[in-house]
């Protein structure tokens, strides 16, 4: 009886670790938390009092809120905006091997300007190995919510510890500079499938 308790015990722990570590995710991925204009656990390119460019929108896919980008004009120059996961920009904890990196966008573009999608898992922090990208710069223009799915690409086997996400408009190829007016709306951000599992024999 003991046994059978002690191994019911095991189980249930292994059980629960499986559910937290194996199915960790982004913080605030739906982007329903804000800590003023900014998306809590995100930085952005606001400078306020000066300009925001990042702003919470009620335009949303599921939920309350959405992230909205918009590209502005500060004088001579133009502002594209930037959204980067994690205190200071500095990522987030994550130790799995995805797929790919999804979200559900609208986005209204200027000039060619393109959505820029930028996903980086690395080990030993934001300073160690890069482990894998993925990244994506669809130019397409979409007035309803449309899904994107970026694949990684794998630099090296190991089972990454930190993950930074970055979303941006960037300029067309031909292009020297982001164009007034381009836009995003973005929300429901995830990862996507695995690229296998190694076995611990412990």
């Amino acid at each position: 009886m003991l046994f059978r308790l002690n191994f019911l015990l095991i189980s249930l722990t292994f059980l629960f670790l499986i559910i937290s570590v194996g199915f960790s995710q982004i913080p605030n991925a739906g982007f329903e938390d804000w800590t003023g204009s900014v998306p809590t656990g995100w930085v952005t390119s606001n400078a306020p009092p000066v300009y925001s460019n990042v702003s919470k929108s009620t335009d949303a896919h599921i939920g309350s809120y959405a992230v909205r980008g918009d590209a502005i004009l500060l004088f001579t120059q133009v502002i594209e905006p930037v959204i980067q996961s994690g205190p200071g920009g500095g990522g987030f904890a994550y130790n799995q091997k995805p797929a790919s990196f999804t979200g559900y966008y609208k986005f209204f573009p200027q000039g060619g300007d393109r959505f820029g999608i930028n996903v980086e898992l690395f080990k030993g922090g934001i300073n160690g190995t890069l482990v894998a990208i993925a990244a994506a710069a669809p130019s397409t223009a979409y007035s309803t919510y449309t899904q994107f799915s970026a694949p990684f690409v794998y630099q090296t086997s190991d089972t990454p510890d930190t993950c930074i996400v970055q979303i941006l408009i960037a300029a067309h190829a031909e292009s020297n500079y982001v164009h007034v007016g381009s836009y995003f709306l973005l929300d429901d951000i995830a990862f996507s499938g695995s690229v296998g599992v190694s076995e611990n024999t412990d």
